[in-house]
């Protein structure tokens, strides 16, 4: 989404901010943007309130946490005018204080004297000068530490009470039954694969007996077709041949005496 932020008066929209998006990602990005050099901070301004942002902190999960709509705040890129004192026989950084964003100061920019950055700080650190927030607002944000020290707390009490001991007997325990259980399913597994064997044997053997009786049965019945066909042959040659004549009368051959 965007994020309206207003700077120097004039508004900036600040695209892609979501829930993981930080203050300090949305101070850099203005920053960069606008060539700003300086310290700057994030601030919100809501029903008369004014929510400065840590550096850690996210815009979006504050909104969330208040239960109000993002355009109901109005964001500001305020300048906190905090220098570190200029020492060029020092070579690490000063560390940011909270609630702040350090930029790099050009040369030109380096006019504020040491006197007046701390004066302007003791004033950033003053609780009398902050304005009072809205009840609605320190509930939001007021107690978090607490529930999350009473949080572990509970938790590590609960841990403590355990009888760490009887677990893990009883974990081991149920290893073992586990592992027994294992061991007989992988015996009732190796019965049923030996008897899918056998079975599948016999069933090839019954096969290949079948297939020798329907041999022989095509065998007997290829022959007994052939005898009939024999047969048959042999009915038709008797019944085509040609019968000879036979007379009716007697011959009586008359013999002589001589």
């Amino acid at each position: 989404m965007e994020l309206r932020v207003f700077v120097n008066g004039k508004p900036r929209d600040v695209c892609g901010v979501d829930e993981n998006t930080t203050a300090e990602d949305v101070v850099n990005v203005l920053c960069e943007s606008l060539h700003l050099v300086g310290y700057y901070c994030l601030v919100a301004f809501w029903r008369k309130n004014e929510i400065v942002f840590s550096p850690s902190e996210s815009p979006l999960n504050v909104i969330t946490r208040v239960g109000e709509h993002p355009k109901q705040f109005q964001f500001v890129l305020r300048r906190t005018d905090i220098h570190p004192p200029q020492n060029p026989t020092r070579t690490r950084s000063p560390i940011p204080t909270l609630h702040h964003h350090r930029r790099t100061l050009s040369n030109s920019s380096q006019h504020v004297s040491f006197q007046n950055a701390a004066t302007v700080y003791n004033q950033l650190q003053d609780p009398s000068l902050r304005r009072p927030e809205d009840k609605e607002v320190a509930a939001a944000f007021a107690g978090r530490t607490q529930e999350l020290d009473v949080g572990y707390a509970e938790e590590l009490q609960q841990l403590s009470i355990v009888d760490w001991s009887r677990r893990h007997e009883e974990a081991r325990q149920h290893q073992v039954s586990l592992q027994n259980e294992r061991s007989r399913l992988q015996l009732d597994l190796q019965r049923l694969d030996n008897e899918l064997r056998q079975v599948r044997s016999k069933v090839q053997s019954l096969e290949s007996e079948m297939a020798s009786e329907l041999t022989n049965l095509l065998n007997a019945v290829e022959g007994a077709l052939e005898e009939r066909r024999k047969i048959v042959a042999d009915l038709l040659v008797a019944f085509e041949a040609p019968q000879l004549p036979t007379s009716s009368g007697t011959n009586v051959c008359g013999e002589v005496m001589i």
